[in-house]
């Protein structure tokens, strides 16, 4: 198999063409300072492109997320559970007649509610409420998030999102705190095959299974991203995330090096149907 890294601009996937292979397994091998906290991440999707199952293996224990979905592909349920298969947490999500979510219900192993977060809809906005905390996501007139909103008992965050074209370039987070941090990215021409499964489920990607999509880096934008510059109120907790891919001879992804000031913290292998 040839191969080929991504700064080869002779690579016949490029910007415009929708690749023809749908990702099929996304692993990640994530490498901390005590090697004990490592871990890899098994993400598994259907064909259709929805997340099916992700697994989190440690040096001791796995665990791992089942997901289902209602008749409207919508996310009805993602269930935690251990290594054995028992289950120990349930989050069961709730919509209204107009498929909009209204309620995310969670529950413990015996079925016991254990939390529940209200959502509320008007246009281009949702809000919702968790016990004390409360928040609210805004929109554009695409319907893609562009500010996100939380405040709790003891502090908030707004967290605002600059787009460039169908990239994400910046993620700016406000703290009641007065700290400010920024994501600054950089891109490839190369079209991202995760994509495509965040982009048509953007509801389950974003509010119904990512959660807190902002940390998933690999999926949000269209082509693949080669850097990441992250600054800080406080200097000294700058970095830089750098992102070395390896291509087939067809343009598709095969694998990626990622490093945190030149130190690598992750591997990733891209499977396909």
């Amino acid at each position: 198999m040839l191969l080929a890294c991504s700064s080869d601009d002779d690579n016949p996937q490029t910007e415009g063409q929708q690749p023809d292979l749908r990702i099929k397994k996304f692993t990640q091998m994530i490498y901390h300072s005590d090697p004990n906290d490592n871990v890899k991440v098994v993400r598994t999707f259907d064909q259709s492109g929805r997340p099916i199952r992700e697994s989190e293996e440690y040096t001791d224990n796995q665990v791992y997320w089942l997901f289902s979905y209602n008749n409207s592909d919508l996310i009805s349920e993602r269930t935690r559970h251990y290594q054995d298969g028992s289950k120990f947490r349930a989050d069961e999500f709730h919509y209204n007649l107009n498929n909009q979510i209204d309620s995310l219900v969670n529950k413990d192993a015996q079925g016991n509610i254990g939390g529940v977060t209200y959502y509320n809809h008007s246009p281009n906005k949702i809000t919702y409420h968790h016990g004390l905390l409360q928040g609210e996501y805004n929109y554009n007139a695409d319907g893609i998030i562009t500010k996100i909103h939380a405040n709790g008992d003891f502090s908030s965050s707004t967290i605002t999102i600059t787009y460039s074209s169908d990239n994400i370039s910046q993620i700016t987070t406000q703290r009641s705190t007065g700290e400010t941090e920024t994501l600054s990215f950089q891109y490839d021409n190369k079209l991202n095959p995760l994509h495509p499964n965040f982009h048509n489920n953007y509801f389950n990607s974003t509010i119904g299974e990512f959660v807190h999509f902002l940390y998933k880096e690999n999926y949000f934008s269209k082509n693949n991203f080669t850097q990441i510059n992250y600054t800080h109120t406080d200097p000294s907790n700058n970095y830089t995330i750098t992102k070395n891919t390896t291509y087939d001879a067809d343009g598709y992804f095969l694998s990626a090096e990622i490093k945190k000031n030149n130190v690598l913290v992750e591997e990733q292998i891209y499977e396909y149907y």
